[in-house]
């Protein structure tokens, strides 16, 4: 199925965490990847607008809910490049796999919350797992249905855990890249989702078959790794 529909804006909290290093160990063993830790809560928004939405997002609303868990994990180099496209991508992949719409600025935040752990000597050592803990509460037009059909006896309205989901880069063919539509930017300035800048009036930005426009040089870095529009997760043909 495609991903809801998010309505309004998102809850979240992002937080860093570490494991104490194993006592047991005779040899510690370098870590060298960063864990994501992502836990979902889809709430069905009500049929009508409210004025105020927050008290649907505690634990004991009685709207419909469905929670989701996945686990990424992101190499140190691939998380410490000046380029952030690979980093980016890996974390939309996670997204994607639990039917999350694309959150750019939560992406980005993901990164530097991670960077910061990383680059933090007093909380970080060879010997530890590092990780950032994400939770999202989400009001959506419908609540997702999970594949669910390999154990009959789960009840879909349990909390799912897609048990490390693996993160699988597949790029654009260079002939689906070379195709890209260009287009001026007249009237107002496209906001690229990448970047989280704007395409500058009087300046070209690339457009995906699906109608989302970028910087072409963010929207190319990001289309030889990811054949998926960043935004919608349109495949690129």
């Amino acid at each position: 199925m495609n991903s809801p529909q998010v309505t309004g804006n998102a809850y979240y909290r992002i937080k860093p965490y570490h494991f104490e290093p194993n006592q047991i160990e005779q040899e510690p063993q370098n870590a060298c990847f960063l864990t994501i830790n992502l836990n979902i809560k889809f709430i069905l928004a009500p049929p009508f607008a409210m004025e105020d939405e927050a008290f649907l997002f505690n634990d004991n609303t009685e709207n419909p809910t469905t929670s989701i868990e996945n686990v990424a994990r992101i190499l140190y180099d691939t998380l410490m490049k000046s380029n952030n496209t690979q980093a980016q991508v890996a974390i939309q992949d996670m997204f994607d796999a639990v039917f999350l719409p694309s959150l750019s600025f939560l992406t980005d935040e993901i990164i530097d919350c991670g960077r910061k752990v990383v680059n933090n000597k007093e909380y970080y050592n060879s010997n530890e797992e590092v990780g950032v803990d994400v939770s999202i509460k989400v009001l959506v037009d419908e609540l997702p249905q999970f594949d669910l059909d390999y154990d009959d006896d789960i009840d879909v309205d349990d909390d799912y855990d897609t048990n490390d989901v693996p993160i699988r880069f597949v790029a654009a063919s260079e002939e689906s890249i070379e195709k890209l539509e260009k287009v001026q930017v007249k009237d107002n300035q496209i906001f690229c989702s990448i970047c989280l800048e704007d395409v500058s009036i009087d300046l070209e930005a690339a457009k995906l078959p699906c109608t989302h426009a970028y910087h072409e040089e963010c929207i190319v870095e990001w289309l030889q790794v990811s054949k998926f529009c960043p935004n919608c997760r349109v495949e690129i043909v």
